[in-house]
């Protein structure tokens, strides 16, 4: 009996040194893994703390980005009130100049002129009056000077 109570004893301490063994093992793993985990985490702060870092640079560029693209539209907006002024102004002037100038009349060469094309007569309309040029630009006066030395 002694003999069988022995070999129960030896077989379970055998057992436990196995498994004192295998603990022995695996806590080693755990502490290899435990410092790598230890290096994971300390690699994700660094690039937390550099993301977050970025992301206040973007919102500081977006900022900066925001007001000049403001600042560019509104000089476009004040450009297209500039422009829409200045298109109806010279719509104006057309009216004027189309209702102020007479047609000219083509007539026919005779053989004694040159071979050139027809000359053309103009009729003498209304004449251009200075109380035109009031509230007119400096071009717009030319225009209408230059106009008026080619009536007559």
């Amino acid at each position: 009996m002694e003999l069988t109570v022995d070999l129960i004893l030896s077989a379970l301490l055998m057992v436990s040194i196995g498994l004192s063994v295998y603990l022995a093992r695996a806590l080693a793993r755990l502490r290899r893994d435990r410092v790598e985990l230890s290096n994971l985490i300390e690699s994700l702060n660094v690039s937390s703390t550099q993301a977050h870092q970025g992301i206040d640079h973007l919102r500081q560029t977006a900022d900066l980005v925001g007001r000049q693209l403001g600042k560019t539209v509104e000089q476009a907006r004040a450009l297209r009130v500039e422009l829409a002024d200045l298109s109806e102004r010279a719509d104006r002037v057309a009216g004027r100049l189309e209702q102020g100038l007479q047609p000219t009349r083509f007539v026919p060469a005779t053989a004694t002129d040159l071979p050139s094309a027809p000359r053309a007569l103009s009729v003498p309309g209304p004449a251009l009056s200075s109380d035109h040029a009031i509230g007119k630009s400096a071009a717009e006066r030319d225009l209408i000077r230059a106009l008026r030395m080619r009536q007559g």
